[in-house]
């Protein structure tokens, strides 16, 4: 297996109980979760176009609030107390449909001004250690969701990659295509022919579709 074919492991979690959003006292519009529950997940896997889907949401208060609400706060994962600012959600999102839609347009270098630039929110932290047979190995850990989204359309450029619905009729998700090659990793990326995001959901289908026959 090629080293870099696991650049990142990250999970996140959403509140049980969801979120509020009110001003705080200096005015800013935040969303505090409501209790101290949580449903962990795994982004890489289930919505690997997070990053699409936050491009797709609606630029307002309602969208970004319901943007957390389904995929949790963008800060850090050991402060979950803390509250969320719809500005920073409102920064990234920004940032993400500014860089697609250069992207698209073949503006490459000025969406790479974007991509470089620094976010406070943004941070990664990277994980070495020696394996069996004396190669080094590496993996990005992004610090919260944030830092994952950015990572996630970093990695849709990279690869050419595009996003293609699950055939299983009881799945909603999208998964990743590799319709060209880059520097960063083709792991959990199928081909164009590929018609499920999983084997569980091939396996279901076909079963589903022998009882119907």
């Amino acid at each position: 297996m090629n080293k870099q074919d696991e650049l990142v492991i990250f999970r996140w979690a959403t509140c049980d109980g969801g979120y509020t959003m009110h001003s705080d006292y200096q005015g800013v519009r935040v969303m505090d979760p409501t209790s101290d529950e949580w449903s962990y997940y795994d982004p890489g896997f289930e919505v690997p176009d997070i990053h699409r889907k936050l491009a797709e949401t609606a630029p307002t208060d309602d969208g970004f609030f319901s943007f957390v609400e389904q995929y949790g706060t963008l800060t850090l994962l050991n402060d979950y107390t803390s509250s969320c600012s719809l500005s920073n959600v409102s920064t990234l999102h920004s940032k993400v449909t500014a860089v697609l839609k250069l992207w698209e347009e073949g503006e490459k270098q000025l969406a790479l001004k974007f991509l470089s630039r620094s976010y406070p929110a943004s941070t990664f932290e990277v994980g070495v250690n020696l394996s069996p047979d004396g190669h080094l190995d590496y993996k990005f850990v992004p610090n919260n969701l944030y830092s994952f989204i950015e990572f996630q359309l970093i990695k849709e450029l990279a690869n050419g990659l595009e996003y293609k619905a699950c055939e299983a009729p009881a799945c909603n998700r999208r998964f990743a295509i590799s319709t060209g090659s880059g520097a960063i990793t083709k792991r959990q990326t199928k081909t164009k022919r590929a018609k499920f995001c999983s084997d569980a959901c091939r396996q279901a289908t076909h079963r589903e579709k022998r009882k119907n026959t």
